[in-house]
């Protein structure tokens, strides 16, 4: 009986992960008969499953080989699929790899030190998912600081890790928007959409999105890649952005926004790899279905 339900549940996730793709009628199931674990209850997550997966899978960032495991999800994901994506058919309201730029806002230790409305290791997780999905897909991407020499210290290393090469622009403006710099900079990637993530949300969020809104940008937002002093402080400022016409987004979002179709498989395996390191519950689920279809009959 345990058997059966171990099969059951990695059809069942599998098929939630591919949730935007049909599957076609011939198409064959994932198989888990005689897969040896041992539980720590009925109805429990295996402990060796969850202490193997623990050892197994943390590791940096797209080394530039693909997992084995993550290119038969991606094949199986893909084979035997009726519908495909059409972007004819996708609102201009969703974000594309290449419709617009990023602006990473003063995820500095100072700023980080008086954040309450999320806890600093959500900041730096999410902020290093945004980071990484960006680089991924190739969005033009604005390192921005505030004071880092003086008083707020450096860029998040989350981020310094995934733009090496790249300094932030360093500011004594609280507003972005008034540094020139800035500006000149989001003008030159030449989009009319503008994606913001940072600290804090009531100020140096919130008074950049509402400039870039004044100055004909199409501006979107990761809430939980922003933090504010307080929980009303942050809530208080999403509400001033979204009733000036801001979108708010999650980080997780906009990964997923990106990569839009599962048959995509030049992204596929690193998507699936921000998922594991970033993505909480949804990346754990990655995990257990990579080593579903890695695991031998018996």
């Amino acid at each position: 009986m345990k058997k059966f339900l171990y099969s059951m549940a990695g059809v069942m996730l599998v098929s939630a992960l591919t949730g935007c793709t049909a599957k076609g009628p011939n198409e064959t199931n994932v198989q888990t008969k005689g897969l040896q674990v041992n539980t720590i209850s009925d109805g429990q997550v295996p402990r060796d499953y969850v202490a193997q997966t623990a050892r197994d899978n943390v590791r940096p960032y797209a080394t530039g080989s693909s997992q084995s495991d993550f290119n038969a999800l991606a094949t199986k994901v893909s084979e035997g699929a009726e519908i495909k994506a059409n972007a004819t058919n996708a609102s201009p309201r969703l974000l594309t790899p290449t419709d617009h730029s990023l602006m990473l806002i003063d995820h500095q230790p100072q700023m980080a030190f008086a954040t309450k409305s999320h806890s600093l290791e959500t900041i730096r997780n999410n902020v290093a998912g945004v980071a990484k999905s960006a680089k991924l897909f190739g969005v033009p991407t604005v390192l921005t600081t505030v004071a880092s020499k003086t008083f707020s210290g450096p860029i998040f290393p989350e981020i310094k890790a995934v733009f090496p090469d790249q300094a932030p622009i360093d500011r004594t403006t609280m507003n972005a928007w008034e540094d020139q710099r800035v500006v000149d900079k989001v003008k030159s990637f030449g989009k009319k959409k503008l994606v913001i993530a940072g600290l804090w949300t009531e100020v140096c969020v919130v008074d950049p999105v509402l400039s870039a809104i004044d100055a004909g940008y199409k501006v979107y937002f990761i809430s939980d890649a922003c933090g504010g002093v307080s929980q009303e402080a942050h809530e208080m400022a999403v509400q001033r952005m979204i009733q000036a016409g801001a979108v708010p987004i999650t980080w997780l979002q906009y990964l997923l926004e990106m990569q839009r179709d599962w048959a995509n498989q030049k992204t596929y395996n690193d998507v699936l790899t921000i998922a594991k390191d970033h993505g909480g519950a949804y990346g754990l689920g990655v995990i257990y279905a990579s080593e579903m279809f890695g695991g031998k009959e018996h």
